[in-house]
């Protein structure tokens, strides 16, 4: 009964260009909604409806973010990629949390808007991938970057900072006044094979620019959003700089407002 309703009402309100059969995720019964609209690629946009205490719920599954993450080799949206998302969520009255849309559809005879309003945010949010192409993601140092500036602090990237031996190129330099002068390398990698040598870069880096220390904060940031660092990493980097994570961003602010 629960993968009929949804389906005639489907028919009976929008036509058989949408075509659906039940399916089983997760121990959970679904209805699979095959609609008549692709992803740039020619991949069919599918949605998935199912009855639950809170009430019945129209969801992509998060396809379409995954699609959209496919379409380049990064992993890391831009603040202005997220707010046109969130943009056509509001416009398409859809919910966007942790990488799903979703609608709630309290009524039966409103699943055909639903089932419409879905598809076309899914169409519009995979259609960004044409007017960023190249700049959808980006890096951990611009993150970090967009994190400081909109907090009002100036930042020089990849500043040039003399050592005692050479020259070295500092992932982030914050100008001082109102805050402290900052010298920030950003540790990022999804790959322990990489932890070595990023650490070790960074360690070379802050013990030759030791006599550049006065009056300035010698920063190794770290992204633990991936799990591949060990403690002995961070240990390696304690006696020459301060250590910060980035799951504690509002901690890492306040050491150079401090």
């Amino acid at each position: 009964m629960m993968a009929t309703l949804p389906c005639k009402l489907i028919v009976d309100q929008i036509g058989k260009l949408f075509k659906c059969d039940p399916m089983t995720i997760s121990a959970e019964s679904y209805v699979r909604i095959q609609t008549p609209y692709t992803y740039p690629d020619g991949d069919v946009i599918e949605l998935f409806y199912r009855d639950s205490p809170s009430g019945p719920l129209l969801t992509d599954f998060g396809e379409t973010l995954r699609w959209l993450s496919g379409q380049t080799v990064t992993e890391r949206r831009t603040k202005r990629h997220n707010e046109l998302i969130e943009d056509v969520c509001s416009t398409h009255r859809v919910k966007f949390d942790k990488g799903l849309l979703s609608i709630r559809v309290p009524k039966s005879e409103m699943m055909a808007d639903a089932v419409m309003r879905l598809a076309q945010a899914a169409l519009r949010i995979a259609d960004l991938s044409f007017t960023f192409r190249g700049r959808l993601f980006e890096s951990f140092d611009d993150e970090v970057a967009d994190f400081l500036v909109d907090r009002q602090v100036t930042v020089e990237r990849r500043a040039k900072v003399s050592g005692e031996t050479k020259s070295w190129t500092v992932d982030l330099r914050v100008v001082p006044q109102p805050y402290h002068e900052a010298l920030v390398y950003t540790l990022s990698t999804e790959s322990k094979g990489l932890v070595r040598r990023l650490t070790n870069d960074v360690v070379a880096a802050f013990y030759d620019l030791r006599s550049q220390r006065d009056g300035k904060r010698f920063i190794s940031l770290f992204d633990d959003s991936v799990d591949v660092w060990e403690e002995a990493d961070f240990k390696e980097l304690e006696s020459l700089s301060e250590i910060a994570i980035w799951s504690k961003p509002d901690t890492f602010f306040e050491r150079l407002a401090s």
